[in-house]
């Protein structure tokens, strides 16, 4: 699947896009793109999710969203103020009416008429690219859409590589209600990877923790560890941030939109 543009990637792609840096890292790191690249595309569209491809991202990361009309899509706020031409919460329009925007412009004038994918687009893509889906939770979804959204994953042979992520636990907690195997990953945020953070994780088994790189703290990252707690680092941070938590620290999963897969 082709981007807008002829990218090569390499890390004269630094010097043509100064919000892209290609971090020194050991190989086998997981790099997810946050909302795709949303560097040199409109996040969290079909644009953005190729360019990652090309960049060498192994996984994209996605907002899911559902319609009035029970239809989900991928945005990231609650309304479309913010990345389209449009106004409105996400949950009072339809399909239709989500599909009719131009989430491009707002971007640059050369994505005009992007529209706002959904989310069997979206599984398709990563499909085809063999790019894992991770999909953010967010504010709540009850147990019957997560079923509903898993069983679109299944019909896209997806669900083994798939990651659900969350900041608010009782959305995992309903993943692990929809389907045990699911895989599922806590963000920590302001928490950090508090004694809290860790309580939760471990209630909701198998689960992954996503925190930022201040609080990777060597005693904290242990204590994780010990309980069987893969880390990841939920970045905007700098490139020497990003080398320090993977070739120091040792986190294997990167998330960020700034910095492409070395």
């Amino acid at each position: 699947m082709q981007s807008k543009r002829n990218l090569t990637p390499t890390r004269t792609m630094a010097r043509k896009y100064p919000g892209v840096i290609i971090p020194s890292v050991q190989e086998g790191t997981l790099f997810v793109a946050h909302r795709g690249s949303m560097a040199t595309a409109p996040e969290n569209t079909l644009p953005a999710f190729q360019d990652a491809v090309i960049f060498g991202y192994s996984g994209i990361e996605t907002d899911l969203k559902l319609t009035s009309d029970n239809e989900f899509v991928l945005i990231h706020d609650a309304t479309v103020d913010g990345t389209t031409n449009g106004t409105g919460k996400v949950s009072e329009m339809t399909l239709a009416e989500i599909r009719a925007l131009d989430a491009g412009s707002w971007f640059d004038p050369s994505y005009a008429g992007t529209k706002i994918p959904t989310f069997d687009e979206y599984l398709s893509l990563c499909r085809s690219s063999s790019v894992q889906p991770f999909i953010e939770l967010k504010p709540s979804f009850t147990v019957a859409e997560l079923e509903w959204a898993i069983q679109k994953i299944r019909e896209h042979g997806m669900n083994a590589m798939t990651t659900f992520i969350a900041a608010w636990d009782v959305n995992l907690r309903r993943v692990r209600q929809a389907d045990k195997r699911m895989n599922v990953t806590l963000i920590a945020g302001s928490q950090g990877l508090s004694d809290k953070v860790l309580q939760n994780a471990i209630e909701i088994g198998n689960c992954g923790v996503n925190a930022y790189y201040n609080d990777l703290l060597p005693d904290r990252v242990d204590l994780f560890r010990s309980n069987g707690i893969e880390i990841g680092l939920s970045a905007n941070d700098t490139a020497l941030e990003i080398e320090d938590a993977v070739n120091n620290i040792g986190v294997k999963t990167v998330t960020t939109g700034s910095y492409l897969a070395p």
